[in-house]
């Protein structure tokens, strides 16, 4: 296997990736944050990447920097959700998906009835599935590290479209196992 995400030594200068070309709205999160209202700007950015995704409207751009959010992220709008880097941005919690959806289980993030949502630049590791989708159709994966979860890394609903490109999934705990599996980058 090749490691498909780069080294915390290779990640760019942070705290936050630079603002897309034609980028209108934007709010940062960063883990250190505390900030408790009127937050998501770079000087003031909220303190978990949830409350950023709940507060944007569609088409948003929130950009996480480094980071252990002890959270699981539900993203049910269209987003993008840019890590400064999967080597130093970590989500470690866990998310239900809405009750519309209860062939999929828990996950580190979940992405669910929306269209065009971009997810890049985070690990998950989470005590449940990396990255789920259901009803979410056009979601781009990309720079994305799946690691130490149980069950899949990343699942993709029948009712959902999914692309992925440098997702590195490995050190996976299969449904029902109690060790580890090792998988490739994609």
């Amino acid at each position: 296997c090749e490691r498909v995400i780069p080294r915390a030594e290779n990640c760019p200068e942070g705290p936050f990736l630079e603002l897309p070309e034609g980028a209108v709205d934007v709010v940062y999160v960063l883990a250190s944050s505390e900030c408790s209202e009127n937050c998501g700007s770079k000087e003031a950015p909220y303190a978990g990447i949830q409350e950023a995704v709940d507060a944007v409207p569609g088409g948003a751009y929130v950009l996480v920097g480094p980071g252990v959010y002890g959270e699981g992220v539900l993203i049910n709008r269209s987003v993008h959700l840019l890590g400064l880097c999967a080597s130093l941005v970590f989500v470690t919690g866990v998310v239900e998906l809405p009750g519309e959806y209860p062939e999929v289980l828990p996950a580190g993030v979940a992405v669910t009835g929306t269209e065009f949502v971009e997810v890049g630049g985070l690990a998950v590791s989470s005590p449940a599935v990396g990255l789920a989708t259901a009803g979410a159709r056009n979601v781009h994966v990309h720079d994305v590290e799946l690691a130490g979860i149980a069950g899949f890394g990343l699942y993709v609903g029948d009712d959902s479209t999914v692309t992925a490109e440098d997702l590195w999934v490995h050190d996976v705990v299969p449904v029902g196992g109690s060790e580890f599996m090792t998988g490739c980058g994609v």
